[in-house]
């Protein structure tokens, strides 16, 4: 299961974060194995997703969030 299949206001905790070229600015997000992270807002169109990790609040692209495995 990935980030993409939260729906808006879920929380779940964060189990790995498949290897990629952003893997490193995921990880300077905050977005590490065992912390938790909500979706906050989805944006149509295939837009960014908002999240909440750590009491800090990111945006990240659809193809970021699928590489975040809950």
């Amino acid at each position: 299961m990935t980030l993409v299949d939260l729906h808006k206001g879920q929380s779940a905790l964060i189990k790995d974060v498949q290897e990629s070229e952003v893997l490193h600015k995921l990880y300077e997000f905050g977005i590490l194995p065992g912390h938790t992270i909500e979706l906050v807002e989805c944006a149509p169109f295939n837009g960014p997703y908002y999240l909440k990790v750590d009491n800090n609040l990111i945006a990240i692209r659809k193809e970021e969030a699928r590489q975040i495995i809950i």
